[in-house]
């Protein structure tokens, strides 16, 4: 009797796994519970639990699918005058071909025996996902669907036909490489890995995290086995290769039929047995690069599957977040490390300005200076204009009015005070000699400190008038 035990409740659930794997071939009569015997691993008192997504006839399928493509290929033969080559039923025809599978088919699993979510929640992933896989891979045309609640963990089988398109033969044809690649995938690999996303999509959406099983070693006894075998067939090919020898090809003969002028090839006897003899090597040559490749293709899925694995860690997503915040940091960084450049070019700037401030400051000092000495330059002038007025207005005229002299006296004076007026008035505005002026103007105040007195002393104008009055008679009595 089956043990069929509750599988733990889905509440105290964080995570669940999941997987996806295909194969180039399925069983309908298994998909639809249909077998004349029930399989072990099913539970029949829960196969009705079971659900038919979708089942359509694939020979209908194929009609539809291929039908046109078919019936232009075959007009195309019969117009090259090659009926012998039409194909009347593709499905039949791509069944018989060793190397093309009529159909493909997925796995589609959520959780496993010992952890997984309950029926109805896992059923409703299912088809969504299902949705999905017809959306996402538009060559690939799904023909059954089948969800198992009756084994032990609920799971989903897809049935799908690969179609890709041509150019030149048959141009809608079987092909499940061509199918990805026309879809925009480079390998299966990378195909696998965007259904498995599309998957964990779904899972996050009801609110669980995907779990990794770490179970990449489950067949590494078989896998170590298998290396084994091709390592030996290998070995074998290799030593055989070393103990033939390889004959030259002989050239060929070449005869021309006289009639229908065909040409043929004669060979003799040894000249075929060379032949077989290098069939024989270069298929040898095949073997031993065939196990070479074998190992090699084991070896690369195993190392891709732990990329894949070592992507999906927790670790991983954390250091890939990381480096993109360093990345952020590092800009951010540089940013900085600009607005510190243009902090010191303000403050050079800011600098230049107190400097000028400083020099504009002595300016102010010396304009004040200036002020001041232009003043004493007026005292000066005004002194001296004091001095001219004094002469002409009093002084000089009681003393020699009468003279014919006077006039030119007086335009002598004149040019000799404004001469003296105007130095002083041009060395007022040369920087040059200001202290020189300066030192002047200090020594002309202490040389005539007390000219008022020295003014109010002068005698009278009209004293001065007489006396001269009185010398001119004197002088005109001695002359007679």
């Amino acid at each position: 009797m089956r043990n069929w035990n509750r599988k733990t409740s889905s509440s105290k659930l964080s995570s669940v796994s999941i997987s996806f794997s295909t194969a180039a071939k399925g069983n309908f009569n298994h998909n639809r519970r249909t077998n004349s015997k029930v399989p072990e691993n099913v539970d029949p008192t829960r196969t009705a639990f079971n659900k038919i997504l979708i089942d359509k006839d694939i020979r209908q399928v194929y009609k539809e699918v291929f039908g046109e493509a078919l019936a232009e290929y075959n007009a195309n033969q019969v117009a090259k005058k090659h009926p012998e080559r039409q194909k009347k039923d593709y499905y039949s025809a791509v069944c018989h071909d060793k190397k093309t599978e009529p159909f493909r088919e997925a796995v589609v699993q959520i959780g496993n025996k010992d952890k997984q979510l309950p029926r109805w929640e896992s059923n409703d992933i299912l088809q969504k996902f299902l949705k999905r896989f017809q959306e996402n891979n538009p060559q690939l045309m799904v023909v059954g669907a089948y969800i198992h609640n009756d084994e032990a963990t609920p799971h989903m089988h897809i049935v799908y036909v690969p179609v890709a398109t041509y150019s030149k033969g048959l141009k809608t044809r079987v092909s499940n490489d061509k199918a990805l690649k026309q879809m925009g995938y480079k390998t299966w690999n990378d195909w696998k890995d965007s259904q498995m996303a599309c998957l964990e999509n779904l899972v996050r959406e009801k609110g669980y995290d995907r779990e990794y099983m770490h179970n990449t070693n489950k067949h590494e006894p078989d896998v170590q086995k298998f290396k084994r075998v091709q390592k030996e067939v290998e070995r074998l090919a290799n030593a055989k290769l070393e103990n033939m020898e390889l004959p030259s090809i002989p050239e060929p003969k070449i005869q021309v039929n006289p009639i229908n002028k065909s040409e043929s090839v004669k060979l003799s006897k040894i000249e075929f047995e060379q032949i077989k003899q290098v069939m024989n090597y270069q298929q040898t040559q095949i073997t031993s690069l065939e196990a070479q490749k074998s190992v090699l293709e084991l070896e690369n899925e195993k190392m891709t599957s732990e990329v894949h694995r070592l992507k999906q860690l927790p670790y991983t997503a954390e250091n890939e977040r990381l480096s993109a915040e360093s990345e952020k940091n590092k800009s951010k960084i540089d940013k900085f490390d600009e607005i510190s450049v243009q902090n010191q070019q303000l403050k050079n700037q800011i600098n230049t300005l107190n400097n000028l401030q400083v020099e504009n400051n002595n300016l102010k000092l010396e304009l004040e200076k200036e002020k001041q000495r232009s003043e004493n330059f007026k005292i000066i002038g005004k002194l001296y204009q004091c001095m001219y007025l004094h002469l002409m207005d009093r002084i000089i005229p009681s003393v020699i009015q009468k003279s014919k002299i006077v006039k030119l006296i007086r335009n002598g004076l004149d040019n000799l005070f404004i001469d003296v007026l105007n130095e002083y008035q041009n060395k007022s505005k040369n920087p040059d000699i200001y202290t020189q002026l300066f030192d002047d103007n200090i020594e002309l105040n202490d040389s005539y400190s007390d000219i008022d007195q020295d003014f109010s002393n002068l005698p009278d104008v009209d004293e001065l008038i007489e006396i001269s009055e009185l010398d001119r008679e004197k002088d005109y009595d001695h002359c007679r």
